[in-house]
């Protein structure tokens, strides 16, 4: 059977599931993700096969229809990817390379100048605790032991946001 003969005995409803499920192939890939016409496709595609099947009885029908399905999906992909690389596809929130968060956020510029100022254990610190330094509240951390409510203690480092103090004894800095 060549190929403009297997062309002209295809019939209509096969063409025309054929045609949908490229139409909606193309679809799904100008609408990011897989969604409803990428589902719609592979429905028409899976259809054009069986209704093939069924109206010709040709295992050589169904199968030349199945290579010129996998040739349309091949070409319809690299068409996708070339696209996409370029830049041509829809960008939507998820492809965007901004987060909806703000970059400083859970950075605090003060605690920056926090270090070195001696401030007062408001709550127990067991190793978490709090500490007001020029009146205002900060969550703290001690690295070496429980520091009991009202103590001194002296800023030695801000790392990762975290704020690390020292009990201060004799009222200096050790």
């Amino acid at each position: 059977m060549e190929f403009v003969q297997f062309w002209t005995e295809m019939s209509w409803i096969v063409i025309l599931l054929f045609c949908l499920a490229i139409g909606f192939a193309i679809a799904e890939g100008l609408i990011p993700g897989f969604g409803v016409c990428g589902i719609i496709s592979i429905i028409c595609t899976v259809g054009s096969l069986v209704a093939e099947g069924i109206i010709t009885q040709s295992v050589f029908c169904v199968l030349f229809l199945l290579v010129l399905i996998l040739i349309v999906a091949i070409i319809l992909f690299f068409i996708f990817v070339l696209s996409a690389k370029k830049g041509l596809l829809k960008k939507t929130a998820i492809i965007e390379s901004q987060s909806s968060i703000p970059e400083n956020y859970g950075k605090d510029s003060k605690k920056k100048l926090l270090i070195g100022r001696v401030g007062e254990v408001v709550s127990e610190c067991k190793p978490v605790g709090k500490a007001e330094f020029d009146g205002e509240t900060y969550t703290i951390i001690s690295r070496e032991k429980n520091i009991q409510k009202g103590t001194l203690v002296f800023v030695q480092e801000i790392k990762d946001n975290l704020v690390f103090v020292k009990q201060l004894k004799g009222g200096e800095n050790e």
